[in-house]
């Protein structure tokens, strides 16, 4: 059976047919197209849940409004915490071996076990990083 075949006996079923007559009848042309479209789609949602039909649908809609509002609370909260230790936790020096360049005087001032050696492996992470900045 064609779908709209099966939508017409499920709205004749649920509605009868001189009701719904006379429903189309006290809307102007303009408006009818969209009244039937919400007949149809009331008998579809009423033919795959008989019993709570549009409403169950609205409860379960406003069910996953309050469901998804709860969640975006708790996300907006956690990420108060987080700017908040943030701004709060003491501010790296940052370096940028790509942009910055630390002056002579103060890696020369470094004792010589805590100065930077680089390797081969490290230069070519580097240069990695600086192609893809």
């Amino acid at each position: 059976m064609e779908r709209g075949q099966r939508q017409f006996l499920d709205c004749r079923k649920l509605f009868g047919v001189g009701k719904i007559s006379k429903m189309i009848e006290s809307f102007d042309l303009i408006h009818r197209n969209l009244f039937m479209k919400f007949i149809m789609f009331e008998v579809d949602i009423r033919a795959r849940d008989p019993v709570g039909g549009c409403l169950r649908l609205t409860e379960n809609l406003q069910n996953k409004i309050v469901s998804v509002e709860a969640e975006l609370q708790l996300f907006l909260h956690h990420l108060a915490v987080f700017r908040a230790r943030v701004s709060h936790s003491t501010p790296r020096p940052s370096f940028d071996p790509c942009v910055q360049e630390l002056p002579f005087q103060e890696l020369q001032e470094q004792p010589q076990e805590q100065q930077f050696q680089p390797q081969e492996k490290d230069r070519h992470v580097l240069i990695t990083i600086c192609k893809n900045i």
